[in-house]
């Protein structure tokens, strides 16, 4: 085995330390970055390396696992790499005209790898994978995939962004970073070029081709949600993967299929076909199939997308309210919200979920879990489908007056209009002191926020009138 910087120093070099002259001593730096400009600014790895020189001054870099006593066996990866190769052309042709020479092949001989090492090299770059995000950092994710790209499959690929989704939920500091990754824009494109290959070809998501080099069903949900909660919207890539999934919807487990409609619903991409036969596979479900989280999910997905008919709208919901009715406790705070908001955005009432969720919120353990938003959101939903239950608005209105420091410009206006859509007159510390800190800080709220703010103020609170001074002459203001 050859010294690393012997053999990257030049073919005469390399040849003459083969046979046994001695090899003068060169840094591998210049050579190495000649490597990775050819390579297209991707590293290539040092270790356990094997430099080639070739008659057409290509360099091929050959990866093992290990030190290999068997190349055969324990070859992994092969990639040609063009650069220049020091020293005078004729002197380097004449001295690899040696066809016999171990070292020698042609640049044309590729590689072709069988389905049991392509499966194994897979393997092995996914534990690396997961490896890298062991480690809790993004950008050594990403150039662990950056490195591998060009031997990596769906599977490999949809797992680089899961892993690096997560750690930017997680650690919201380190969403910064990953767009401006130079590795993060090729990968993207990796998997679009996947994933288009994938409809075009009318793989079968189960055969062999698709799960060692190809992109499954099960990828297109993880990338979606992956780039839903990296705030990453790309019409076209997820235009691919509803082409991709849709077709293929039973292929997915239940949460995959949530997930993929969530991560649509979340970046406001419309795809009414992909809604349409996700809304069928929820309709023909059996009972128990979908947990109550994932039904919440879906329940927000459908109400923030508006994309199925008002019927199946209303068949739909009905279902899901029936099942997630039993199961309300077992859901966190942030899922009981989104369930009610989304019954409050689709206007459609179901009585026994809503009594349900409001004798849920009555209870001491149940309001000390929710967020004073979560709050807001839930008293406005019950107005948009005028559920009224005196107990829990009651407490509700209680938990936000003590927190009513922390509402934003938005939240006072739907928390007024809440309590005025429902004849609530009983809340009047609460009311004072909404209307006491929009008078205060009035350039804060927008125009429609002022028109909500201003039509409750005087259905509640009609004497409040330093509010309405300064209200009106924003409004004039804003209208000019």
């Amino acid at each position: 085995i050859f010294c690393m910087q012997t053999l990257l120093a030049s073919p005469k070099t390399a040849l003459q330390a083969r046979r046994g002259s001695p090899a003068p001593k060169r840094s591998a730096t210049m050579v190495m970055e000649r490597i990775r400009a050819g390579y297209n600014e991707v590293p290539v790895p040092v270790r356990n390396t094997f430099v080639h020189f070739f008659e057409d001054q290509t360099v091929a870099i050959s990866r093992w696992v290990t030190c290999p006593a068997k190349p055969e066996e324990n070859k992994i990866e092969t990639a040609t790499v063009s650069t220049c190769l020091p020293g005078g052309n004729d002197e380097n042709q004449e001295l690899l005209m040696d066809k016999e020479d171990p070292w020698a092949c042609k640049s044309s001989q590729k590689e072709v790898l069988s389905s049991e090492q392509e499966l194994r090299l897979n393997k092995t770059i996914n534990r690396e994978i997961t490896h890298a995000a062991s480690k809790g950092d993004v950008n050594t994710v990403l150039d662990v995939a950056w490195s591998h790209l060009n031997s990596m499959n769906g599977v490999n690929l949809a797992t680089s962004l899961h892993r690096i989704a997560r750690h930017s939920s997680e650690d919201p500091s380190q969403k910064m970073q990953i767009q401006s990754h130079p590795g993060f824009a090729p990968v993207m494109k990796a998997i679009e070029r996947k994933a288009r290959w994938a409809v075009e070809s009318g793989q079968d998501s189960n055969s062999k081709e698709a799960q060692s080099g190809g992109f499954p069903a099960q990828c297109a949900s993880i990338v979606a949600w992956s780039c839903a909660t990296l705030s990453v919207r790309d019409d076209a890539l997820f235009s691919i993967l509803a082409e991709l999934a849709g077709p293929r919807l039973h292929e997915l487990k239940p949460y995959e299929v949530t997930n993929l409609v969530w991560a649509f619903a979340k970046l406001s991409v419309r795809s009414a076909a992909l809604f349409q036969s996700v809304a069928q596979m929820l309709q023909c479900r059996r009972r128990g199939e979908y947990k109550a989280q994932c039904l919440a999910a879906a329940a927000w997905s459908f109400a923030k997308s508006s994309a199925i008919p008002r019927s199946t709208q209303n068949q739909l919901f009905k279902s899901i309210g029936d099942e997630i009715l039993p199961q309300v406790n077992s859901l966190k705070p942030q899922e009981v919200a989104n369930v009610v908001w989304s019954f409050g955005q689709m206007k459609i009432k179901h009585q026994r979920l809503c009594e349900e969720i409001a004798n849920f919120l009555s209870t001491p353990s149940g309001f000390s879990r929710f967020s004073t938003t979560q709050l807001t959101n839930i008293l406005t939903a019950f107005a948009q489908v005028h559920f009224r239950h005196s107990g829990s608005i009651s407490k509700i209105c209680g938990v936000i007056l003590r927190n009513s420091h922390s509402l934003t410009p938005e939240e006072s206006s739907s928390l007024l209009w809440s309590l005025a859509e429902l004849n609530v007159h009983d809340r009047t510390l609460l009311v004072q002191k909404i209307l006491d800190m929009a008078a205060a800080d009035i350039t804060c709220f927008k125009y429609e926020e002022l028109v909500v703010l201003n039509t409750a103020a005087k259905k509640l609170s009609p004497y409040h009138q330093s509010f309405f001074d300064v209200c009106e002459a924003a409004l004039g203001t804003l209208d000019g």
